[in-house]
């Protein structure tokens, strides 16, 4: 959009000069762009209604489009603003191919390729691509016809208005009017920033709050191994980190992201010292990779619900030799990790430990504990 606006002053004076038809739609865009601005304000002013009945916030793909111009972070107003810049052009765009497209501006032509056949590009194209991860209901496609029928009626009647009845208003007349104009199309962007700010933001900080709280980092049960060589001995376990799946303000299903992953322990007999164990991760798998293909982001959300770290500890051999079968080892660990909801981040630290029982080859879970500090 932004490549098109900058070609577009080029290509009108191009088209400018060489155009002998005074009923060329170059000669016009001036008024057309002015007229474009109205039915994309009023796309988003009656879906008001339905945020208020349906929760469903028109602004939350504006975040996407902000954060891919800009590498701005996801859901935060520096996203918001450039987003709700893009959307503009956007819709903007959308009821200028109407007046540029069409040779008649009647409304029929409105309705069929505004409330027609964009609304039905909408309903396919959205949910495959946009909405991934959430529900589409028949009210949501409810929703988004309408609107795109508000939008159509608005594009065919704002010319016959400037044309018809703004000549005969007069001046305080127009000055209200033209007051009523910049209301309206200023109101899309001024909801969305006061819902963000008022309810979107304080509701999403509660849901991360609840997600970060609700995960647990245990043992893997029967994931235990044990390699004894002639010098060393090294055990391995596998700590499960989860769930990380929850539900965001919009109804997504995300998956918490994990980095700066930190965990250290030992193996112990009594107070010796069987092992000192570790792990390191930059960051765990995540989701948000995929996001932008419907069964591939559902696979990923279902297979790192639960993710599994393994830990290796690393002893000498002589320590374990005393210990038998009937001996109790204790498998201790404490994680540091920087947990990534939909806006927030927190470090947690979680210690645990687990009770095991010296096999050949491996070790048996006998009792588990997790705490959180």
């Amino acid at each position: 959009m932004l490549l098109s606006s900058v070609l577009l002053p080029a290509w009108i004076a191009h088209r400018k000069s060489r155009s002998a038809d005074p009923a060329e739609p170059v000669h016009h865009l001036h008024r057309y762009v002015l007229f474009a601005t109205v039915p994309c304000a009023v796309f988003s002013v009656v879906r008001i209604p339905a945020y208020a009945w349906l929760e469903m916030p028109y602004w939350h793909p504006w975040y996407e489009f902000g954060a891919r111009l800009t590498g701005a972070p996801d859901n935060q107003y520096a996203s918001l603003g450039p987003g709700a810049l893009l959307y503009t052009l956007q819709g903007s765009s959308l009821g200028l191919g109407y007046y540029v497209l069409f040779k008649r501006h009647s409304l029929l032509n409105a309705v069929l390729f505004l409330g027609g056949f964009l609304s039905s590009i909408y309903s396919f194209v959205f949910p495959v691509y946009g909405r991934v991860g959430m529900p589409s209901p028949w009210s949501w496609h409810a929703v988004a016809w309408g609107a795109h029928v508000f939008m159509a009626l608005s594009a065919w009647y704002t010319p016959r208005f400037f044309q018809t009845c703004w000549p005969r208003l007069d001046r305080v007349t127009r000055g209200f009017v033209a007051v009523a104009l910049a209301a309206l199309l200023v109101t899309p962007s001024a909801f969305a920033f006061w819902k963000a700010t008022a309810w979107q933001f304080p509701a999403q900080h509660r849901i991360d709050q609840a997600a970060f709280g609700r995960l647990e980092l245990v043992y893997a049960q029967g994931s235990a191994a044990l390699d004894i060589s002639a010098s060393e001995e090294r055990m391995t376990y596998r700590l499960r980190l989860g769930p990380r799946v929850f539900t965001s303000y919009i109804k997504r299903a995300l998956a918490l992201d994990a980095r700066n992953v930190e965990i250290r322990g030992r193996v112990m007999e009594a107070e010796r010292t069987l092992a000192w164990c570790a792990a390191h991760a930059s960051e765990l798998p995540s989701a948000r990779a995929s996001i932008g293909q419907a069964e591939a982001y559902a696979s990923s959300l279902e297979r790192l619900n639960f993710t599994e770290i393994q830990i290796e500890c690393v002893g000498p051999v002589e320590a374990l030799e005393r210990v038998s079968e009937a001996t109790p080892v204790l498998l201790l660990w404490d994680a540091r990790v920087t947990l990534v909801g939909d806006r927030e981040a927190q470090e947690q630290r979680r210690r645990g430990h687990a009770w095991a029982r010296v096999r050949p080859g491996k070790l048996v879970l006998s009792e588990v504990s997790s705490d959180r500090m």
